[in-house]
């Protein structure tokens, strides 16, 4: 069963600019494009929803899923 979550986006920019890897590219209040050492692209939106852009396999874009979602998760807003 699927879990909905809400980011509080404002949060989730300043966790990401507090740890090193990712280059915070574009923030808005419902969307983030982070960009990692390697060049990989995320867009985050604040439903939870991802796109891996840059990646040699879904292998590696699972892991840098659960890398940004590990992160963002401790910005979740209650319903």
């Amino acid at each position: 069963m699927q879990q909905r979550i809400r980011l509080n986006m404002d949060e989730v920019k300043r966790l990401f600019e507090a740890i090193s890897g990712y280059e915070i590219v574009v923030h808005t209040p419902y969307i983030m494009v982070l960009k990692s050492q390697k060049g990989t692209e995320v867009t985050l939106s604040s439903n939870g929803r991802m796109l891996i852009k840059r990646v040699s396999d879904e292998k590696e874009a699972r892991t840098i899923a659960q890398d940004v979602l590990q992160v963002a998760l401790k910005a979740q807003q209650l319903p």
